[in-house]
């Protein structure tokens, strides 16, 4: 892994450098260009949509928005990038432990909300933040906990974002629950999707996480699919509308992610970017 640990290091140094204080704004900001290029350099054999699409989103990111390349905000945001880029460099079977620093009462407060018994009726809850925040990294914390797996027969998750298909959800979330999804079931129609679909979850506590959502539309789209037995089931969102929780009728307001400081940002990379 001698490829890997030179491009931590090096991804370590250009962010050091954006965060370095007696960095000029300007220095930083070439710098930040430097890690694009870097980046890109180093995905060059990964021209798949996935990668175009991050490195796309890095670069609207930094153009469009008003706040400092040098904040903790960008900080986050590089990271998740970060971390998304190199599990498809170096992908690998093996499941890392989740990073959520400074999040540590978040998660708690979730797990208590997810599941509560003071009511059995299904409840749609959300965390919302802009880009970057954690919002991903929070929710698979969730999702992975014993308590969340012991809790619930069943869990699925699914990444909506802001193109889909109602096809590509239904068969996303199925495939959580059946082992190998047959031919005959990839030939079923949108409705017999869904219909299987309410079947399976009939009468099951289950949890599903829907990531990345950019309105309520889909929801309205596939909600009639899933049962509410009175057994304690619920439905998560990451988003970065606040005010999804209003069209999709959440039992909570939005749980709002703040921007974690510069010294949280700065273990987030140690833990995760450096091998």
């Amino acid at each position: 892994m001698a490829d890997a640990n030179a491009n931590a290091l090096i991804l370590k140094r250009l962010i050091s450098s954006i965060q370095d204080y007696k960095k000029s704004p300007y220095d930083k900001i070439q710098s930040y260009k430097d890690l694009m290029d870097h980046l890109r350099s180093m995905m060059l054999v990964y021209e798949n949509e996935e990668v175009k699409i991050i490195l796309h989103d890095m670069e609207l990111t930094f153009a469009d928005s008003v706040v400092p390349v040098y904040s903790p905000y960008y900080i986050d945001m590089v990271l998740e990038k970060c971390e998304k880029l190199l599990e498809i460099r170096y992908g690998s079977d093996v499941e890392l432990e989740e990073t959520v620093e400074g999040f540590d009462d978040e998660v708690q407060t979730l797990l208590d909300q997810l599941t509560t018994t003071c009511t059995m009726k299904l409840q749609v809850l959300t965390i919302a933040g802009m880009a970057g925040l954690g919002k991903t990294t929070l929710a698979r914390k969730l999702y992975r906990d014993p308590l969340i797996e012991y809790t619930f027969h069943y869990r699925a998750w699914n990444c909506v974002s802001q193109t889909y298909r109602k096809r590509d959800l239904l068969l996303g979330v199925l495939s959580h629950l059946i082992n190998d999804l047959t031919d005959e079931t990839n030939k079923m129609s949108d409705e017999q999707l869904g219909e299987t679909l309410y079947r399976l979850l009939k009468g099951h506590r289950y949890l599903v996480v829907f990531d990345d959502i950019w309105d309520c539309t889909f929801w309205n789209d596939i909600r009639i699919y899933f049962p509410d037995d009175k057994v304690g089931s619920r439905v998560l969102f990451t988003t970065r509308d606040i005010e999804l929780s209003l069209c999709v009728r959440a039992a909570k307001p939005t749980h709002v992610l703040r921007l974690r400081t510069e010294d949280e940002s700065w273990k987030i990379f140690t833990k995760k970017v450096f091998i």
